[in-house]
């Protein structure tokens, strides 16, 4: 083992003398990389499907990590797919990418219809790795 850097071991398994097959994380190999993040908003009417479509270009699928939030949620971040479902109110938001885009899709449905404002954030990563 290296001097420098760390390791995070699988349980029994001794992070000092283990091998790095043994690891659940170690900094020997690269990282996730950010490549693109950002936001906005999106106005989602009651009974409809809203897709956000973001451009990467990168040319392969990347991993990615969408967020959302909205204040009839619990004004917190969720990560996607998110599924809840109250009986009169349900919501739906999940993400997807091809090698150029990255998409999330909010479809929400709630009784009483009207127009919900959501938030979100994405992040798509650099690094291509072994598909």
């Amino acid at each position: 083992m290296s001097d420098y850097g760390f390791r995070i071991s699988k349980p029994g398994t001794d992070v000092k003398t283990g091998n790095d097959r043994d690891m659940v994380l170690t900094s020997k190999y690269p990282l996730l990389k950010g490549k693109l993040s950002g936001g906005g908003s999106v106005n989602v009417t009651s009974g409809t499907i809203s897709t956000i479509t973001i451009n990467h270009a990168l040319g392969y699928i990347p991993f990615i990590t969408i967020y959302f939030k909205n204040a009839a949620f619990g004004n917190v971040w969720y990560l996607t797919p998110f599924n809840a479902d109250a009986g009169a109110e349900t919501l739906y938001v999940s993400s997807k990418a091809d090698a150029n885009n990255a998409y999330i899709k909010f479809d929400w449905w709630i009784n009483s219809g009207g127009v919900e404002t959501f938030l979100y954030k994405y992040f798509i990563f650099l690094d291509k790795g072994k598909l």
